[in-house]
């Protein structure tokens, strides 16, 4: 990144900040926000800005390590814990997502809460409905 001028080596750390939106990028490096589009899209065709920002991604992607397996084994992870903090709702979204990523099909159950109870109460008994309260 040593051959970039400033901006351009601004251009490529704000590139990797903003998910590699190239307009945010250009105007959060300095360029003009009503130019910043195709600033972004005219410094993304620089050669020394593209394998800039390649390389900055690389040491990003080792440092973060996103592989597959390791990403499976975080949500896992998340899916079994029942520790502090663990939530149910945690829980099921990390199971949905294991679901959808494996192709598994999971769907949503309703439940049904009606119940019925009988009462009894001086030894006659009476019958009450969740429906007819």
């Amino acid at each position: 990144m040593d051959k970039l001028v400033p901006k351009q080596r601004r251009f490529v750390k704000e590139y990797i900040a903003n998910g590699c939106n190239g307009k945010k990028a250009a105007i959060s490096a300095g360029y003009a926000p009503n130019s910043a589009e195709i600033t972004a899209s005219k410094m993304l065709r620089i050669s020394k800005v593209k394998s800039a920002i390649e390389k900055e991604q690389a040491k990003l992607e080792t440092k973060l390590d996103y592989s597959r397996e390791n990403l499976m084994n975080l949500v896992m992870a998340q899916a079994m814990y029942d520790g502090e903090g663990a939530t149910h709702g945690a829980r099921v979204s990390a199971l949905n997502l294991l679901g959808k990523w494996t192709g598994l099909d999971i769907q949503q159950v309703k439940q049904d809460t009606n119940v019925a109870f009988r009462w009894i109460v001086d030894g006659e008994e009476n019958h009450d409905d969740a429906e007819n309260r």
